[in-house]
């Protein structure tokens, strides 16, 4: 049986389009997200819960590093650090006497809300997807995992 021929104008004009449907269901992510925000998160901004996670997640890091990994400008990472820290979510601890040693960590009340919050975001994304399969759950997780780390997605197999 012979292939159908490629055409690649009509290949680049499918992909254009998905590209922009893409692009606007993003979006559409994004403002859900923050239209949710208040409410999974209570007062915190999505950002500063970003800033609880992260530093959970890697049970303490210096700021250089908290920057990079949240691909935020230092001094945009610097205010959140400095708003949480006044609310006592998290603290500067000492590691050792050298310089560029001081590492955040989170303090029991920021682990305490972390936890809440990691509840709270679980129970709405289980809702949200309550009727999916598992399979169809693990395709959307491995595509935005890909799309996130800005490399395709590994086919499965």
């Amino acid at each position: 049986m012979a292939r159908p021929e490629r055409d690649p104008v009509r290949e680049a004009t499918e992909r254009l389009l998905a590209v922009r449907r893409l692009e606007q269901e993003l979006l559409a992510l994004a403002r859900r997200a923050r239209r949710k925000a208040p409410e999974l998160h209570g007062w915190l901004t999505i950002e500063q819960f970003a800033v609880l996670d992260y530093l959970r997640a890697s049970n303490g890091v210096v700021v250089d590093q908290l920057s990079a990994e949240l691909d935020g400008y230092p001094a945009v990472i610097g205010r959140l650090v400095a708003t949480l820290e006044s609310k006592g979510l998290i603290e500067r601890v000492t590691e050792s006497e050298g310089p560029g040693d001081v590492v955040l960590r989170l303090t029991e009340a920021g682990e305490e809300l972390a936890v809440e919050v990691h509840r709270s975001r679980r129970q709405a994304v289980t809702e949200r997807v309550h009727d999916w399969t598992l399979e169809d759950v693990t395709t959307l997780t491995r595509l935005l995992a890909g799309y996130n780390r800005g490399r395709p997605p590994r086919p499965r197999g």
